[in-house]
């Protein structure tokens, strides 16, 4: 496959990733008895603003590909590359957090949102949008001049800790993230039984918020650091037919 053809199916991936969020997105602001429902709660939550910044980016990064086919350069510039890292490191703590722990401990809580979690706003949000995303940076990007260096998967690290602040700042004013909570996430909830490093018997509250804290900088580094290798991998090897 020319480098021109991945170029064009990535541009396609891009619009798609952009329409899938933008929808899933829509429905959550409007759909206010909905899990993660209503425009107050939905933007107050790291899924559906890791979903805004993949969007917003590969909107943006499609038309500036666009603009590479005229000029026949079909790459960007190094900055587009590492961004696109950290928010599609992001959005694939999105999709794997939901459906490795809110999906399973939501269905088996019976709660309010049990029926509601597997409706296609969330599957845009938490399957869809992330696996376009990784699809699109593993195998579509293919710049020969640029490669990631090795300290580049830590800024992935960035947007967790900016949510983690922004959380606590909206656990500690109160705000409502929806059903009344003033915690968007049950493992970001600093009144928990299991408290910071501690264990409870209290479902799902079964350890401390510290842990799922150390759990997700192991999630969001290793998978940074894996995709970040396996795109200089394939950069290598572009470079080489090149030669």
């Amino acid at each position: 496959m020319s480098r021109k053809t991945k170029v064009k199916i990535s541009i396609v991936i891009k619009f798609f990733v952009f329409l899938f969020a933008t929808a899933g997105l829509l429905a959550c602001m409007f759909d206010l008895k909905g899990f993660m429902g209503g425009a107050n709660a939905a933007l107050k939550y790291f899924t559906n603003q890791s979903n805004i910044w993949i969007a917003v980016l590969e909107l943006v990064l499609a038309f500036a590909l666009l603009g590479s086919l005229k000029r026949e350069k079909y790459e960007l510039q190094r900055a587009a590359y590492v961004l696109q890292l950290v928010f599609t490191v992001s959005i694939t703590l999105t999709g794997l957090i939901f459906c490795a722990v809110l999906l399973p401990a939501l269905l088996a809580s019976g709660t309010e949102y049990a029926d509601k979690i597997l409706a296609w706003p969330q599957i845009f949000l938490h399957v869809v949008v992330p696996i376009l995303s990784v699809v699109d940076l593993l195998a579509f990007t293919r710049p020969v001049k640029f490669n990631f260096k090795p300290w580049d998967f830590l800024w992935a690290f960035i947007p967790p800790i900016y949510y983690l602040g922004f959380e606590i700042i909206g656990y500690k004013l109160n705000w409502d993230f929806g059903g009344g909570q003033n915690y968007p996430y049950f493992f970001m909830n600093w009144a928990s039984p299991a408290g910071l490093f501690g264990f409870s018997k209290e479902m799902p509250y079964f350890m401390g918020n510290g842990y799922w804290m150390l759990v997700i900088v192991i999630i969001v580094l290793g998978f940074s650091f894996f995709y970040s290798r396996f795109v200089n991998r394939r950069i290598i090897r572009n470079r080489e037919k090149l030669i």
